[in-house]
């Protein structure tokens, strides 16, 4: 078989990243408060605050990746959704977690589903993304998971965010591009965001490397990143937002069935052929061939 998946340290993951690109001679600003990010002049033009100081950097171009529904995002006009997810996730105390386990249910809200993933010695990750009210959502899930003895108790709370889901209206202006959840670059089935975030990056550098060639950051010339990240993401993303639906609309009996989709004809050879980060279509298909044989046998 091959792997599917890997559970990342997204912290160490960052810090990984960081670390690579101040090798590469990338200058790092720690402890920043971006205020405000505009065009004016010809120039990117940054406002930020380093503790009670304030400064203005101007640059030829700017890559905004604040995630969904940061005050900035919102000023720029590139966090435009009519839909959206929500995800939390905390460390607990945990002995004897071995393996990655995913709860799904009414329970967790409309589309929800929720996991414990083993982390470090003793120590688990236990989250939850669902439509709304998520915190509700996840005090439940963790006293349900206490009160079984899975849990102890909760070491670190991670902040809960939102996630955008469908396509954005626009991921370019003049002078400044948008990258990862900010424009929707997000699974809109499981909210993950690191391997399509990273993919828009580099398609990003790359626009960035001809625009610094040709003296041009206009939000025309910027365009093509816009273009071929939907190009590449698009498709997936869309029926992941249908996948979604159809997920949301059923109930809790119908789910337990998804749970034994392998019984039906064919659903492992379809679901076998797709990769952990490429699944939408093959379970959109399975999806609506369970609905499809439902109808059919309610009709019977």
């Amino acid at each position: 078989k091959q792997t599917q998946a890997y559970v990342l340290d997204r912290v160490e993951l960052d810090q990984e990243l960081v670390n690579r690109a101040v090798r590469s001679g990338v200058s790092l600003y720690t402890e920043m408060d971006v205020r405000d990010v505009s065009w004016e002049d010809g120039k990117a033009q940054i406002s930020c605050k380093i503790g009670s100081k304030e400064y203005q950097i101007q640059s030829k171009i700017a890559v905004v990746a604040t995630g969904y529904g940061s005050p900035l995002s919102r000023k720029l006009g590139l966090s435009q959704f009519d839909s959206y997810v929500s995800g939390s996730q905390v460390i607990v105390d945990a002995k004897g977690i071995d393996e990655v386990e995913v709860f799904t249910g009414s329970s967790l809200g409309k589309g929800g589903f929720g996991w414990i993933v083993p982390w470090r010695e003793n120590k688990a990750l236990v989250g939850l993304l669902t439509r709304e009210h998520t915190v509700s959502y996840m005090h439940a899930l963790i006293n349900k998971l206490q009160d079984q003895g899975r849990i102890g108790s909760i070491l670190k709370t991670y902040r809960t965010r939102a996630i955008p889901v469908g396509i954005p209206r626009k991921s370019v202006i003049d002078g400044i591009l948008a990258v990862g959840d900010i424009v929707s670059q997000a699974k809109p089935t499981s909210g993950g965001g690191i391997h399509y975030g990273m993919m828009a990056a580099d398609l990003a550098s790359t626009t960035i490397s001809d625009a610094l060639i040709q003296g041009d950051f206009s939000a025309q010339a910027l365009m093509p990143y816009q273009e071929q990240w939907h190009a590449v993401l698009e498709h997936e993303l869309n029926q992941g937002v249908k996948l979604r639906e159809l997920i949301e609309q059923l109930p809790d009996i119908v789910i337990e069935q998804l749970h034994r989709l392998l019984s039906i004809p064919g659903a492992k050879r379809l679901l076998s052929s797709s990769t952990f980060d490429w699944h939408s279509s093959s379970l959109t298909q399975v999806l609506e061939k369970l609905q499809f044989r439902r109808r059919n046998f309610s009709n019977d």
